[in-house]
């Protein structure tokens, strides 16, 4: 499986497991989250290597089709907009949470989804104390 990274910000490591958990799972292409993220960023995330794409921004990352499914990462204001653009693309999203700022985002992404049809999932990742 191809998996994409748009934005390496919040909790943007958390693939990290699924890639030595899943069999086949790679790190197919970055991109950044905006104007204000640099693409070097991803220099040091796990599972780059000189075959993994590096797009300019995250529309070059949906439009080549070089993906199976994308961790979404972004600043949470632009969540719901980033989501829905890759939803309408086709390609199924695990994205942090907040999935939306407001009621308003958030039944768009819900609509967007539902006529879809695309999987969508916000990581909630699983913490405990030691």
């Amino acid at each position: 499986m191809r998996l994409g990274l748009i934005g390496a910000g919040g909790h943007w490591q958390e693939y990290v497991p699924t890639l030595r958990e899943v069999e086949g799972m790679h790190l197919a292409a970055v991109a950044p989250a905006g104007p204000d993220e640099a693409l070097g960023r991803f220099d040091t995330a796990a599972g780059v290597t000189p075959e993994t794409t590096r797009h300019a921004d995250h529309r070059t990352l949906l439009a080549a089709g070089d993906v199976d499914a994308v961790q979404v990462c972004v600043r949470p204001h632009r969540t719901a907009a980033v989501v829905a653009e890759c939803l309408r693309a086709g390609i199924p999203v695990m994205a942090d949470k907040p999935l939306a700022m407001n009621e308003a985002e958030l039944a768009e992404l819900w609509r967007v989804h539902r006529e879809t049809g695309v999987f969508l999932s916000a990581t909630h990742m699983y913490r405990k104390r030691h």
